[in-house]
């Protein structure tokens, strides 16, 4: 059965039974279709309005649990839990695709994005700092562990002239770092300005320690 609706800006679709199974309205705001179940329940609406268009899927409660938008900035795709929180993010802008994994507070904790200088990986903690992240850029493939206030402490990556490994303080210093060059592995301690006064090698030569004073002059050395 199809009726129109008082102001004329809408259509009712009916089943045999009188229940409601579909409404198409169309005003200066929106163009808009919704589609229901046997339950008089809405399960499908379909919108254009000035943010532009969006599908909605709702569960068997009316709720909606996936939407599809296409938005100014580029498309989005949202999955959402019993409780109307999103959990599932996925969407393309000028920077690139991104994949967003949302905790029960709706809070991102998993980030997969592509960008221009390449894919990364990001878990963040339950206070939205990120914790743990996998890098590959144009540079190097690398691997930071952050601490609960979103700072860099740790990192791995791999350069062009091979592996290294860096330890950092609260004040983002460089305090330790151990890497693997052409001339062979080495180890270098900083102080809290971040100057190397200890180092250790290992070259073609042999093994070679160094420790030097706050202006960087050498104090001693073996060999």
């Amino acid at each position: 059965m199809l009726t129109v609706d008082k102001d004329g800006t809408g259509l009712f679709l009916s089943d045999q039974n009188g229940k409601f199974r579909g409404r198409l309205i169309a005003d200066e705001d929106r163009t808009g279709l919704t589609l229901g179940d046997e339950n008089d329940k809405p399960r499908v609406g379909l919108t254009v309005d000035k943010d532009g268009p969006r599908l909605c899927l709702d569960d068997q409660n009316g709720k909606c649990r996936a939407t599809l938008h296409m938005a100014k900035d580029g498309p989005s795709l949202r999955l959402f839990d019993e409780s109307d929180k999103p959990r599932v993010g996925l969407t393309v802008d000028k920077n690139g695709p991104r994949l967003c994994l949302d905790d029960q507070n709706g809070r991102c904790r998993v980030a997969l994005d592509l960008v221009q200088d390449g894919p990364s990986l990001r878990l963040f903690g339950a206070n939205g700092k990120p914790r743990v992240g996998l890098t590959v850029s144009k540079d190097a493939p690398g691997l930071a562990l952050s601490h609960e206030s979103g700072k860099v402490r740790a990192a791995l990556d791999l350069v062009q002239d091979g592996p290294r490994f860096r330890l950092f303080d609260d004040n983002d210093k460089h305090r330790v770092g151990l890497a693997i060059s052409k001339y062979g592995p080495g180890l270098a301690i900083s102080d809290e300005s971040g100057k190397v006064r200890a180092g250790l090698a290992v070259t073609k030569a042999g093994p070679g320690l160094v420790l030097s004073d706050e202006s960087g002059k050498v104090i001693w050395s073996r060999p």
